[in-house]
């Protein structure tokens, strides 16, 4: 009798639920592509026989790009 549907009943209290329960896209994609980054620099930091010259590269490679590339796809997203 009291139920409502997903998608509310056309109260204007009901309406924006959804808005509020789903994170923005900008703050999922943070969410997710910082870890990813940071776990990003274990293999290069960790290879085995390998010079430390060549795994500080390829480590600041990594920093770097997530540097343009991270901020550059959240600006895109922006905070809807």
């Amino acid at each position: 009798m009291g139920a409502r549907s997903v998608t509310g009943s056309g109260h204007g209290g009901d309406r924006n639920w959804t808005s509020r329960a789903i994170e923005p896209p900008r703050r999922t994609y943070l969410r997710t592509a910082l870890p990813l980054l940071a776990l990003s620099l274990a293999p290069p930091l960790t290879a085995a026989d390998t010079a430390s010259s060549t795994k500080l590269t390829l480590a600041a490679a990594h920093l770097i790009a997530g540097a343009i590339i991270i901020p550059a796809v959240a600006r895109r997203l922006g905070a809807r």
